[in-house]
C-alpha cells in the first residue's frame, strides 16, 4: 500500500511545531506503519511526502494566523469552533483527486497537531461510506484520509485505524460486526468494560471472544442471559444484544484486562487478532467496498 504522507508543520516563534513537541514525525509514523503492518499483514510504503507550513482552513472558512494558533496551543486563546477543517479546500490544495486517479497513492496520512481539525479517518471516493466521519463523494476510487496527531503516540494512531475498522465492518459485514461488538467488544470498550477507554478494567468476566475468528458463525441469538455479552455495547450501537446458546460446546473463559496487559496498545492487538484476516482486505482496500452480506 502506497501512502502519501502530508506533514503540517508550521514555523512558530522560530521553530517548527514538531520541534516544540520534541517529536520526529517520520520516525513516529514509521513505528505506526510497522505496527499496522504487523496487525494487517499488509506492507505500507511512503510513495511521497508533502511538508506544509499552512494551517488548514476550517469548515466555516476561518483560518488561524500563526500567532493565533500559537496562542491556542498555549492556552491563551480559546480554540475556534467549528474545529474541523474544510476537506474540500484541503483536497483541492494538495490535488488529491487527480493524484489518486494518477495512481500516485492508495491512502493519505496527515500528521498535524491539536486544533488543526482532521478527522481520525474519512473516506473519499465515488462509493465512499461513513468512516468515523461523514463520507466525501469524489470522482475517484475510494481512499481513506487518516489524520494523526504528532503529540500522540503509536497506540492512539492504531486506535484511529480501529475506528476505521469498526465503520467498515459495520457496513460490509453487518452480522459479523453485531456479534463481534457484543462478544469481543469495541475499540474503546473491552468485553468486561463499562465506559470508554476502559482498557485497564480488572473485573473478571466470562469471555466468548475466542470463538472469533473461526467459530463466530456458531453464535446464535437466544436470550439476554449470557454473562459474556457486553449488553451496554449492543445498546449503544442500537443492536439486539447477543448471547451464547447453552447447547454450544464452546466454554467461555474468565478474563480481565490482565490478558492484554491492561494497556491500550496491547488491547488493540488482542482486539484486531479476533478479526478474520480476509476481512482486512476491504478495510485496507476501500475501493473494494460493497455490501458484503
Amino acid at each position: 500500500m502506497r501512502v502519501l504522507r502530508i506533514i503540517i508543520d508550521p514555523v512558530l516563534n522560530g521553530k517548527r511545531l514538531s520541534e516544540w513537541f520534541n517529536v520526529d514525525v517520520r520516525s513516529l509514523h514509521s513505528k505506526v506503519l510497522d505496527e499496522w503492518s504487523n496487525i494487517t499483514g499488509e506492507t505500507f510504503t511512503i510513495s511521497n511526502e508533502i511538508l506544509s507550513e499552512e494551517i488548514p482552513i476550517k469548515e466555516d472558512g476561518y483560518q488561524y494566523s500563526l500567532d493565533e494558533y500559537w496562542n491556542v496551543l498555549s492556552g491563551i486563546k480559546e480554540h475556534h469552533s467549528p474545529d474541523y477543517m474544510d476537506y474540500k479546500s484541503f483536497i483541492e490544495k494538495f490535488d488529491l483527486i487527480n493524484r489518486k486517479n494518477n495512481f500516485e497513492f492508495d491512502e493519505v496520512h496527515i500528521y498535524a497537531a491539536g486544533w488543526m481539525g482532521g478527522f481520525e479517518s474519512r473516506m473519499v471516493g465515488n462509493n465512499s461510506i461513513w468512516c468515523n466521519a461523514p463520507l466525501y463523494v469524489a470522482d475517484c476510487s475510494n481512499f481513506v484520509i487518516m489524520a494523526f496527531n504528532m503529540q500522540r503516540g503509536v497506540s492512539e494512531a492504531i486506535e484511529a485505524f480501529g475506528h476505521r475498522t469498526e465503520s467498515t465492518l459495520k457496513y460490509c459485514y453487518s452480522s459479523f460486526w453485531s456479534k463481534f461488538l457484543s462478544v469481543v467488544g469495541s475499540v474503546h470498550i473491552p468485553h468486561n468494560g463499562t465506559t470508554d477507554y476502559d482498557w485497564a478494567n480488572k473485573t473478571i468476566k466470562s469471555c466468548y471472544a475466542d470463538m472469533f475468528p473461526d467459530s463466530w458463525n456458531n453464535i446464535p441469538v437466544v436470550s439476554n442471559e449470557n454473562k459474556g455479552c457486553n449488553l451496554l455495547l449492543a445498546v449503544m450501537a442500537g443492536l439486539k444484544p447477543l448471547t451464547i446458546s447453552t447447547e454450544t460446546d464452546f466454554q467461555p473463559v474468565p478474563r480481565n484486562c490482565e490478558y492484554w496487559k491492561c494497556n491500550s496498545l496491547d488491547y488493540f492487538r488482542y482486539w484486531y487478532n479476533h478479526i478474520p484476516k480476509e476481512m482486512f482486505d476491504v478495510i485496507i482496500h476501500p475501493d473494494k467496498i460493497k455490501i458484503m452480506e
